[in-house]
């Protein structure tokens, strides 16, 4: 998955303070926040301007600006060079998702909708996917803070969850094939 936009990065207010993950925002981190991709995805960020990239680990929500994609740590947006500027037209490339299968034909899939550190908020969230089968919310760790992933949908056949995940994402904005437990 690929997707262009302006990043933009953090400022010193966020420094030390609980992310998305419950992990800590470090500003020399290679972190970054994004509106939908999966808490512990990998990202490659490539400065359209210079050609610069770095990888960046997703650990927290955001940015909540109108026309901005991603949000980096001060060190990422350094070695991208937006520091001065403050945004930057990039390209982001999806690395790794945390539980995203291998082609693995026995397999049994699901289609990953939204993650939240809260369980409440992953249930509300639920409940608003009525029109959805097989809905169900799935807990697990990240950066040793609890992690409640929303996923809907059943599969033995891959071909099918990635048509599935296509209609979700165009309904929802965000939809991710994972390995059903």
């Amino acid at each position: 998955m690929t997707e262009v936009g302006r990043a933009s990065w953090y400022g010193p207010t966020f420094y030390g303070k609980r992310t998305a993950s419950g992990s800590i925002f470090r500003k020399h981190s290679m972190t970054a926040a994004h509106r939908t991709l999966p808490l512990g995805s990998t990202v490659r960020v490539t400065n359209l301007a210079n050609g610069r990239s770095v990888d960046v680990l997703i650990n927290d929500r955001g940015p909540f600006v109108s026309g901005r994609i991603i949000d980096l740590s001060w060190e990422a947006a350094n070695r991208l060079e937006i520091i001065g500027p403050g945004t930057g037209l990039v390209k982001l490339t999806v690395l790794s998702v945390p539980g995203a299968p291998g082609i693995n034909p026995g397999g049994h899939y699901t289609i990953q909708v939204a993650s939240f550190s809260s369980y409440d908020k992953a249930v509300n969230y639920g409940k608003k996917l009525r029109g959805y089968d097989h809905i169900k919310i799935q807990r697990s760790h990240f950066g040793g803070h609890p992690i409640f992933r929303v996923q809907v949908g059943h599969f033995s056949d891959p071909q099918r969850a990635r048509s599935f995940a296509r209609e979700v994402k165009a309904d929802l904005g965000s939809a991710f094939i994972v390995e059903a437990d």
